[in-house]
């Protein structure tokens, strides 16, 4: 449930006072970019939040585009308090270059990423994200898989598997 892995992690975030939070999207033909998005928007809308267009930026999903957006992102006036990723690589890319520009994290500046790859338990400081259930999305496939290869009609079309939040020390 993308829409609901990140409205939560926004969410969060603006339970921890941060009001000025910026999202780095993965591409936008992506419906998992389209659904974290929106979970993003929704999140500051439930809270009354004003959302600066220049707090959304694109990036591909890789670590050079989380540090190009990181680059973007804190030359603003002001500059966003935190930022949600909508993958841990490009959250890594923006702790990198955050870091380079002097800024303490989380003191300065709270990271999310989404995905909970095995480095961000190892970043520096660790880094906050969004676990998916992989051993549940695979069962969910082969099942699927199963199903055609019988020849059998898919009853469920869309499945939504629960996400969890593993909070780590990128975040105040």
């Amino acid at each position: 449930d993308n829409l609901s892995a990140a409205f939560n992690a926004v969410n969060y975030l603006i339970q921890r006072g941060h009001h000025r939070i910026a999202c780095v999207t993965g591409p936008e033909d992506l419906a998992i970019c389209q659904y974290r998005r929106q979970g993003y928007l929704q999140a500051l809308q439930r809270h009354n939040l004003t959302l600066n267009p220049y707090f959304i930026t694109r990036g591909d999903f890789t670590f050079k585009s989380g540090i190009a957006a990181a680059e973007h992102l804190l030359t603003l006036t002001p500059p966003p308090d935190a930022i949600f990723c909508h993958n841990d690589r490009m959250a890594l890319g923006v702790m990198y270059r955050a870091k380079q520009l002097g800024i303490v994290i989380p003191r300065q500046l709270s990271v999310i990423g989404f995905d909970d790859i095995e480095e961000s338990q190892y970043a520096d400081p660790p880094l906050t994200t969004v676990a998916q259930p992989r051993v549940a999305q695979g069962e969910a496939a082969i099942s699927l898989l199963i199903t055609l290869m019988e020849g059998k009609p898919l009853i469920n079309r869309s499945y939504l598997l629960e996400t969890e939040l593993i909070l780590r020390q990128s975040t105040r």
